[in-house]
């Protein structure tokens, strides 16, 4: 409930800001702009509590326009040093966009943390959706589920993403599926995968292989390596 000094000081703010006399200027006009003004300062103390959180294996994180994100704070900086609300002006953040960091529906290529986006987890995104609302339909391109690294927790913001095909002998490669992964994850890691989408029995050894730009087949052969280790380059290798 806002006090009667409160609710004096704002009314006088606002009268004098606009230049009218205190007589003149609509109650609910100056409650209405007192309460946004509020709103808008618990909703930064709020970001800010989520924002403070260590990236967990698991946690869903959401990759955000820089120049959004931007475009908000300085909106809230604006409200809280000024106690007014206009929200259709230039400033005003508007719904959650991205449009500037997609291509054809895809994230941008070499797109850098902080320079170009940022990360946010999953709860101040839903705050930011619930109150702004969203320009995208599917979200999933934003979407980041954070990875154990070998020292700490980590977001990804390019993920591996392959596609899988069948090559019998002396035949046309056929589609299997595809999907995206840790660059943490190991070969027999994802032999297992592939045997079970092949519904293989157990004991029955998958080999992996990549074709080149040569046009070539090479064997996956070390079992242990990671994704990373053995230099697979994302979206741009084919599993035979």
């Amino acid at each position: 409930m806002m006090s009667v000094a409160t609710f004096t000081a704002c009314f006088k703010k606002v009268a004098v800001r606009n230049g009218l006399a205190l007589v003149n200027v609509p109650f609910t006009s100056i409650f209405r702009t007192c309460i946004s003004a509020a709103t808008f300062a618990t909703q930064k103390a709020k970001v800010d509590e989520l924002m403070n959180v260590d990236i967990t294996k698991g946690d869903l994180w959401y990759i955000l326009s820089l120049n959004w994100w931007t475009k908000w704070e300085e909106f809230v900086d604006s409200v809280s040093k000024s106690g007014m609300v206009d929200e259709t002006s230039e400033e005003y953040p508007g719904k959650v966009d991205n449009s500037d960091i997609l291509c054809d529906g895809k994230l941008k290529e070499n797109l850098l943390l902080e320079n170009d986006i940022t990360l946010i987890p999953r709860n101040v995104w839903k705050l930011f959706v619930d109150f702004y609302g969203c320009t995208h339909t599917d979200i999933s391109v934003f979407e980041r589920r954070a990875i154990q690294a070998p020292k700490s927790a980590e977001i990804e913001i390019y993920p591996p993403h392959y596609s899988f095909y069948l090559n019998p002998p002396n035949s046309s490669a056929t589609f299997l599926f595809e999907g995206t992964y840790c660059k943490f994850q190991t070969i027999r890691e994802l032999k297992l995968i592939v045997a079970q989408h092949l519904k293989a029995a157990p004991g029955v050894n998958v080999h992996l292989s990549i074709h080149n730009e040569q046009n070539e087949f090479e064997e996956l052969e070390d079992e242990d390596a990671t994704i990373e280790e053995a230099n697979l380059e994302r979206e741009k290798v084919k599993f035979q």
